[in-house]
């Protein structure tokens, strides 16, 4: 069962409201991995630095890792930066 699917949260207007988003996106199973793969290739950047596994990196770089997947999901998906003020 997901959370979409659980009774305990078939009042959460806001929960729906981020269900119909993503059933509306175009194929955004693929898209998220383009960008995990993306994200994990340009801070890894193996072909300059020799790494091409996660482990080897920094707890900084780990981090920033994190960061560079939040910043391609908005560019990817057009979303914009922090959350909308409530009404």
């Amino acid at each position: 069962m997901t959370p979409f699917e659980d009774p305990a949260t078939e009042d959460d207007e806001p929960l729906r409201d981020v269900e119909q988003w993503w059933l509306e996106q175009t194929n955004p199973a693929a898209r998220i991995g383009d960008v995990l793969r993306r994200s994990f290739d340009e801070v890894l950047d193996g072909h300059r630095t020799g790494r091409f596994m996660y482990e080897d990196l920094a707890n900084s770089e780990k981090t920033y890792t994190g960061t560079k997947v939040e910043i391609l999901l908005r560019d990817e998906f057009d979303l914009p930066r922090g959350r909308e003020a409530s009404a």
